[in-house]
């Protein structure tokens, strides 16, 4: 599994020729959370801002999709039924090191909490406590895998 972004060839202009040099990267993130307004939000703003989401709405799911595509970044909700943020964070350090985690929870409202302090000692290379800003999320994104869209 590679860590580099996908290429796309910038869109021609309208005289035929390329409208700028080289490609543009184009970052792939996966999404999960199981609260589907969360997951949703999270996706509509990162896409917004030009990353190309995938979203599943576990740790399990999660893992199946991995297995069969790669993305740059998994933003890996901590609380979820099932196979919770924190075993996903494990799995993902093991058997994807290559892709960037960040960990989000709502138990850290008030500073990190123990959960998302143990996912960043486990292998999440940033945490983010909910609720945040779409402006705090996109730019610890950016932080971690680059901009989505040269600008």
């Amino acid at each position: 599994m590679t860590s580099h972004p996908a290429e796309i060839q910038p869109a021609a202009s309208a005289g035929g020729a390329s409208a700028a040099r080289g490609t543009v990267p184009l970052f792939r993130v996966l999404v999960v959370d199981d609260d589907p307004l969360v997951r949703g939000a999270i996706s509509a703003c990162l896409r917004h801002s030009g990353y190309v989401v995938h979203e599943a709405s576990d740790g399990r799911k999660a893992l199946t999709f991995l297995s069969h595509r790669s993305v740059e970044l998994v933003i890996a909700d901590i609380l979820m039924p099932d196979l919770d943020g924190i075993e996903l964070v494990m799995r993902l350090a093991d058997r994807f090191p290559d892709i960037k985690i960040l960990a989000i929870s709502g138990e850290g409202q008030f500073g990190p909490g123990p959960f998302l302090t143990m996912a960043g000692h486990l292998g999440a290379h940033r945490t983010l406590a909910k609720p945040f800003e779409p402006a705090q999320l996109v730019g610890m994104v950016e932080e971690i895998i680059g901009r989505a869209v040269a600008k």
